[in-house]
């Protein structure tokens, strides 16, 4: 389901943004310049929630990748960064995720992940020192893109490429970055309700309807090459294996994922996956 609205798109970049604040409907619809009333009807028109529900859904997933990143933080304090008092923040997460943030925490100690595509399917994380090996430390600059946003499974998102390249193909050049950027862990996320942008670079100077911009700064870059249904288990063992013991903390701003090259007869594909760092605590 294509996200093609762009008051509902300035509201879910509102929303990306400030997730750490305290939001209400009021808030995202005086930002969008909208009564707040018609706003909640668009909104859901477009995704299939309200405004209030997504952002209750979208603050417990994110987190549950704090629980993941950070196994000594109490998870007293990672509700309070969401904005909950323990006992709501314990009430909604089970509402939401069927088990308390503590059953949850103890399920991710291991380095087991269960495919969220392959049902009963479970693969191992490798170690630390594998992922590092593959890691690199990079600054990038901002990078203003074209954009198409979806909800939906990750799977889908080959087959959205073709009419973006084609709807932007005189955009497209020799330099041009294809981007995708990927709001929700599948593992987590009911994968229609996964969050996608498929992008393409374009001059900072260029002036489109269909452009926002990718905050530029530190990330780290894991380098991949191998099968295209395997893709996830190295964002998680970037996220539950490398980042906590690098030294390294995960930011406020999104990651992105840049495509170098797709074998579709072999089904495999090669791209970096950067995710935003900082040297310290925000």
């Amino acid at each position: 389901m294509r996200i093609d609205n762009q008051h509902v798109n300035k509201g879910l970049n509102y929303i990306l943004n400030n997730l750490y604040h305290d939001l209400s409907v009021d808030d995202v619809a005086n930002y969008c310049n909208i009564s707040k009333y018609h706003y909640n009807r668009l909104f859901k028109k477009s995704t299939g929630e309200s405004v209030y529900a997504f952002i209750r859904r979208l603050k417990i997933e994110k987190s549950t990748l704090q629980i993941k990143i950070d196994p000594h933080k109490s998870l007293t304090h990672i509700g309070y960064d969401f904005g909950y008092s323990p006992g709501n923040y314990s009430k909604i997460f089970k509402n939401l995720m069927e088990q308390t943030p503590s059953s949850f925490r103890q399920k991710t100690l291991d380095y087991t992940v269960k495919s969220p595509y392959n049902r009963g399917t479970i693969h191992s994380l490798y170690s630390y020192d594998d992922y590092n090996n593959l890691i690199e430390i990079k600054e990038f600059p901002d990078t203003k893109v074209l954009y198409h946003r979806y909800f939906g499974s990750y799977q889908d998102i080959k087959s959205k490429w073709k009419i973006f390249t084609d709807t932007y193909k005189e955009y497209l050049s020799s330099d041009s970055l294809l981007i995708e950027r990927t709001y929700d862990d599948p593992t987590v996320t009911n994968k229609q309700k996964c969050m996608y942008d498929i992008c393409m670079s374009i001059p900072m100077n260029l002036d489109h309807e269909d452009s926002q911009i990718i905050p530029g700064g530190l990330y780290a870059v894991l380098h991949y090459d191998g099968p295209i249904d395997q893709m996830y288990l190295s964002f998680q063992g970037l996220f539950r294996v490398w980042l906590p013991k690098s030294g390294y903390y995960l930011d406020n701003r999104y990651g992105f994922d840049i495509y170098r090259a797709h074998n579709s007869k072999a089904m495999t594909i090669k791209f970096d996956l950067c995710i935003p760092i900082s040297k310290s605590t925000f």
